[in-house]
């Protein structure tokens, strides 16, 4: 992941009880840095023109901010993906990963025998979701569909992991017809939500979730992610603050040198 730091004046030696304007700002910075980090994440448009498009949360939710010791801070993002969201990535064959993924099975059957696979599951939004959101018109359609349930779990050895991973049983309901909804690209097969199921939440029914599932095996010929061009989010969020940060900083040190000042000539008198 990228690391910027901010430049700013000479943070005085000493603790935040000698000087407390400057501990506050610093936390009131930070603080900023990363509600404004989580608004870019979310799709707010960036000063280069580009925007976020992140399928899930998941990005936002691994954007955290943590006192470092004494007063400094840091805002920083632990997902894996942040890097590429930053800085770019390189085109990349997903079957790649066919090799080592853990949940990775082989085929037995049929003219793909002997060669690896994974089911690859995608979760659909409800139309007011701020990622993967179905059209009006499909969540309709699916609300209708006879639920799927989770009915167990087992363990089972894998290609990858010998020792095994655990795997879960269905009880499949209805599956949402193809040509609901065009094509995200022509080369697909079939639209994004062609056989989606409305997964069954045993624990609140308003809370479904729309999943489709996808084969990605080594026969393939698609699962080509193309080069990712870096959008700076982060980059973005120390351009607009360290103005502000610099300023902020250099009032709340006079501040606080004035208060010791003020206090070390009282002792005087």
């Amino acid at each position: 992941m990228a690391t910027y730091t901010l430049d700013l004046p000479g943070i005085p030696d000493g603790s935040a009880g000698d000087f407390p304007h400057v501990a506050d700002a610093l936390a009131q910075i930070a603080q900023k840095a990363h509600e404004l980090w989580l608004a870019y994440a979310s799709g707010a448009p960036l000063p280069n023109g580009q925007v976020v498009k992140a399928r899930s949360g998941g990005y936002m939710a691994s954007i955290k901010l943590r006192p470092m010791g004494g007063m400094a801070w840091e805002v920083y993002s632990d997902a894996p993906y942040a890097s590429a969201i930053e800085r770019g990535a390189p085109a990349y064959d997903m079957k790649s990963s066919l090799g080592s993924a853990p949940k990775a099975r082989v085929a037995k059957h049929g003219p793909h025998k002997g060669q690896k696979y994974l089911i690859i599951p995608f979760r659909h939004g409800n139309p007011d979701a701020n990622y993967g959101a179905m059209p009006l018109a499909i969540h309709a359609r699916a609300k209708t569909l006879s639920p799927s349930h989770v009915t167990g779990s087992f363990f089972e050895s894998s290609v990858n992991r010998p020792e095994g991973v655990r795997r879960f049983r269905y009880s499949w309901g209805d599956r949402l017809e193809a040509g609901l909804a065009p094509k995200l690209k022509p080369h697909h097969k079939t639209d994004i939500y062609a056989g989606m199921v409305k997964m069954a939440n045993p624990g609140n029914s308003r809370h479904n979730s729309y999943m489709t599932f996808r084969i990605m095996g080594e026969w393939s010929s698609g699962w080509l992610r193309p080069a990712q061009v870096g959008k700076y989010p982060l980059r973005a969020v120390k351009e607009q603050i360290e103005p502000i940060a610099q300023r902020t900083i250099q009032a709340a040190i006079e501040m606080d040198l004035a208060r010791q000042v003020a206090r070390i000539e009282g002792a005087f008198r």
